[in-house]
C-alpha cells in the first residue's frame, strides 16, 4: 500500500503488555517492520473500549501524513460491557475515522488476540464469539479488512505463546505479526 506510516489504537495489547521489551516485541512494530512502514503507537494501557471516547483517536492531524488505522480492542475486557456497546463504541471509531478523511481501504479492525480457545485463565473464544461477530459486522458494514486473530491457536499450553492465559508472548507477538503480514492488502 502507498501508506508510509501504519497507526494503530487501541488497548494493552497494542501497548505490548507484559512484554520484555513492550515497543519492540509487539506484533504491530513487528508487523510494520515486516511490510517496510513506520508504526505509531497508540496503545492505552488499562482502558476498554467501553471507557475511551472515539474523540482519542489519534487522527490524520496528529499524525499528519496518509496512514492506515489498526483498530484493536480486547475482547476480554468484554466482561466490564456488553455486546451492543462494544458495537457502538466500534463503530463509533470508524465514523470517526471516516469523518477525518480516511477512507475504507486505510482501515483495519484487529480481535480476539486476548483470547484463549482452551479457557486457561477464565476466557475463551466461545465466550466472546459475538463480540468477534460483531466486529466483523462492523468491518462488512464500513468495508474495511477485519482479522480475528484467536483462529491462530495461541494457548499457553502451546509452546507458551500466552504469558497469562491472555496477553501473547513474543513468540505469540511474531505469529501474530506474520499472519497480518502475509494477509493485510
Amino acid at each position: 500500500d502507498t501508506f508510509p506510516v501504519w497507526s494503530f489504537y487501541g488497548d494493552v495489547i497494542i501497548y505490548g503488555y507484559l512484554l520484555p521489551n513492550p515497543k519492540e516485541d509487539n506484533w504491530l512494530t513487528l508487523l510494520c517492520n515486516g511490510k517496510s512502514k513506520s508504526p505509531f503507537n497508540n496503545g492505552v494501557p488499562n482502558a476498554t473500549i467501553a471507557t475511551f471516547d472515539a474523540t482519542n483517536m489519534p487522527l490524520r492531524s496528529s499524525v499528519n501524513t496518509a496512514y492506515r488505522l489498526f483498530i484493536a480492542w480486547g475482547v476480554n475486557d468484554s466482561v466490564a460491557y456488553n455486546v451492543a456497546t462494544y458495537t457502538t463504541k466500534l463503530q463509533a471509531k470508524v465514523d470517526e475515522a471516516l469523518a477525518s478523511g480516511l477512507t475504507a481501504n486505510q482501515i483495519v479492525i484487529i480481535t480476539g488476540y486476548c483470547t484463549d480457545p482452551t479457557g486457561t485463565g477464565g476466557f475463551n473464544t466461545t465466550a466472546y464469539l459475538p463480540y468477534i461477530t460483531a466486529a466483523r459486522a462492523v468491518a462488512t458494514t464500513n468495508n474495511t479488512q477485519q482479522f480475528d486473530l484467536s483462529t491462530l491457536g495461541l494457548t499457553v499450553a502451546n509452546g507458551g505463546l500466552l504469558i497469562d492465559g491472555v496477553h501473547p508472548s513474543v513468540a505469540g507477538n511474531v505469529i501474530n505479526a506474520n499472519y497480518l503480514i502475509a494477509n493485510v492488502a
